[in-house]
């Protein structure tokens, strides 16, 4: 090989690192464009469907929640029903001592009220 002669090898490489680069552009092509596109459809769509869920099941929940208020009222009503009218159910008169009595219709209130609340601010977080 000649000595005044530049390998192959370098010449290429010379001509690389005087070339200059294009600018980039920052807009995506057409593809891109498309598949970003696509994807802020399938998001808003994946929220959309959680904000049906969350409806349906603050539906379910509400009307759970309400159910058990009634029941519970239903039942404290009967116990102090009972107790006030001195039934006499089995052959047995219902007397429960004031210490019970306080007791039952306390711990249920407050049981039932805790329920109550939680479910509540699950279902209808302030925002």
């Amino acid at each position: 090989m000649n000595p005044s002669e530049d390998p192959p090898d370098r010449i290429r490489l010379e001509s690389i690192a005087k070339s200059k680069p294009r600018g980039l552009s920052t807009a995506p092509d057409e593809h891109t464009a498309s598949e970003l596109s696509d994807l802020e459809r399938q998001h808003k769509e994946v929220l959309l469907t959680g904000e049906r869920q969350d409806i349906q099941e603050r539906k379910k929940y509400a009307h759970r929640n309400f159910w058990l208020i009634v029941c519970w009222l239903i039942v404290i009503n009967g116990v102090l029903l009972l107790q006030g009218f001195k039934v006499t159910v089995l052959g047995h008169s219902f007397d429960l001592p004031t210490s019970v009595l306080l007791a039952v219709v306390g711990s249920t209130t407050a049981s039932v009220l805790g329920i109550f609340l939680i479910v509540t601010n699950y279902l209808f977080p302030r925002k």
